[in-house]
């Protein structure tokens, strides 16, 4: 029998790529298993972009929405081009909408 794992992550709480690599361990089955892992755009999209095509990761200095100065990791994917997840920069998204910088 073949199994696809095709599980995105589960927000705040562990990505796809982990998840699908967990589940394939525990199930241990006799069977051709493969994962698949999957992103909608929001956050760990990075990460599934750097699984399949074995991207460079490079940290970043920036700055979030209290424009507090963080390091963030980012992807380069093709010549002069990176993918960072947005998510890095808002946060948690608890923040007081007065403190927010837009710039």
């Amino acid at each position: 029998m073949k199994i696809l794992l095709a599980i995105s992550s589960f927000k705040n709480y562990i990505d796809s790529i982990k998840i699908n690599s967990h589940l394939k361990k525990k199930l241990n089955l006799n069977s051709d298993i493969k994962i698949f892992p999957m992103a909608d755009g929001g956050e760990n999209t990075s990460l599934v972009i750097k699984y399949y095509k074995k991207c460079r990761k490079i940290r970043l200095q920036t700055f979030d929405i209290y424009k507090k100065k963080i390091i963030i990791e980012a992807i380069i994917f093709k010549k002069n081009s990176i993918f960072l997840d947005s998510s890095d920069i808002l946060g948690s998204r608890n923040y007081n909408i007065n403190e927010i910088n837009p710039l």
